[in-house]
């Protein structure tokens, strides 16, 4: 299975169980009827992914992902994007310019 796939299968279980995790946290606390956007499906989400347990920033990595796909950074509370950092002395605004070089050297093929 290493072979084929190129990683341990000890790191393929890893991983798969962040999955199941993140999207458990995801299904756990889906919208609600009343509620217009994602802000609080994303916020109920993450903390969630957090609050589950076992490798709590990988899960929640990929329930923001997720949820962040879904609902767009606009969705992200507001306190959350200002404290947003990246790499040393990256921001909020230099993660989505980065972003968005790369979608536009690297994404979809154009045709």
């Amino acid at each position: 299975m290493d072979a084929l796939t190129g990683a341990p299968i000890r790191e393929q279980a890893r991983l798969k169980g962040a999955f199941l995790g993140a999207w458990s946290a995801i299904a756990c606390t889906s919208l609600t009827d009343d509620e217009a956007d994602g802000v609080s499906h994303l916020r109920r989400g993450l903390e969630a992914a957090v609050r589950g347990g076992n490798d709590t920033d990988t899960v929640a990595a990929i329930a923001g992902a997720l949820l962040g796909a879904q609902y767009g950074a606009s969705a992200v509370p507001e306190e959350w994007r200002l404290i947003l950092h990246g790499w040393p002395g990256r921001r909020g605004e230099d993660l989505i310019a980065m972003a968005l070089r790369m979608h536009s050297d690297y994404g979809p093929a154009r045709g």
